[in-house]
């Protein structure tokens, strides 16, 4: 046997194999309102919500604290206009925000 047949390859870390297999696929709708979630709203905001179903043009959000689920429903309509505007692909109608963790997402 050669010595090159013999040599072991060095191992390479999951992440990258991760990132080589990602790299060659789509992004779909959910995974980019999860990517621009931080970007969406751009403050406390984001700590505080967590995308968790997006279906016929639903987004329904988990909020964590009953003080941010009243705010929130006030700018619904803001907010739908931003996440439509930065994710056009989404044709998003209507957002949902009710109580509860952010454990689940979308």
């Amino acid at each position: 046997m050669s010595r090159e047949n013999n040599e072991r390859r060095r191992p390479e870390a999951i992440g990258d194999i991760v990132g080589q297999i990602m790299s060659g696929r789509e992004e779909n709708v959910p995974e980019k309102i999860m990517r621009l979630w931080p970007e969406i709203f751009d403050g406390p905001a984001e700590k505080h919500t967590a995308p968790v179903r997006l279906e016929n043009g639903v987004l329904t959000v988990n909020v964590n604290n009953s003080a941010w689920l009243y705010q929130l429903t006030l700018e619904k309509r803001n907010i739908r206009n931003r996440i439509n505007e930065l994710c056009p692909e989404a044709e998003l109608k209507q957002i949902v925000f009710k109580s509860g963790s952010g454990s689940e997402k979308i």
